[in-house]
């Protein structure tokens, strides 16, 4: 049994460092290559009949450019909206009137950006310029929930880079190196 626990060979623990190595450089190298950007968006109920803030995250494409959201997801709302939280914008809508998002400089172009979708049972829109930003009651009209019809309060956050899937592969063959070197000197 004892015969189990010696010192680990020099070609384990060269896997283990190996794997390890491989790890980091995973990491390092697609953290500068990210080929997403996230932003974050809020907005306060102004004209409607729901107090409280909405806000939540917004996936495009890294860079300069005007794009569609590739994921929108509403991650606060008040509960009296009645909808469950966190919710996938893009998985839920049952049309888009627009989705189209101007970013410069990795900030989201307040102005010229625009998305507006019909949920089941609601309204969800950023900046639209007949709908302004909101998120209706869920069953409601279209004129009850969180609602900002001139968009004074939507604010977008500045862009973070979006790991790509092999960032995640990375950490993971980071974590096991680490763990299979630690077993061995145990």
């Amino acid at each position: 049994m004892n015969s189990l626990l010696k010192t680990p060979s020099p070609a384990t623990k060269a896997l283990g460092f190996g794997a390890s190595l491989l790890a980091a450089v995973a990491v390092v190298g697609s953290a500068q290559s990210a080929n997403a950007a996230s932003f974050n968006f809020s907005f306060n109920n102004v004209d409607g009949t729901v107090p409280g803030t909405v806000s939540g995250t917004i996936i495009l494409p890294n860079g300069d450019g005007t794009f569609s959201a590739s994921s929108l997801s509403v991650t606060s709302a008040p509960a009296a909206l009645g909808y469950t939280i966190p919710l996938d914008i893009l998985a839920n809508a049952s049309s888009f009137g627009s989705n189209s998002f101007t970013v410069l400089g990795g900030q989201i172009n307040v102005a010229s950006s625009v998305f507006d979708a019909f949920l089941t049972g609601g309204t969800f829109s950023l900046n639209a310029s007949t709908l302004g930003t909101k998120l209706t009651l869920k069953g409601g009209f279209s004129d009850q929930g969180v609602i900002n019809s001139n968009n004074s309060t939507l604010v977008y956050s500045n862009a973070t880079n979006v790991p790509e899937p092999s960032a995640v592969l990375g950490l993971g063959l980071l974590g096991l190196g680490a763990l299979v070197s630690r077993q061995r000197k145990a």
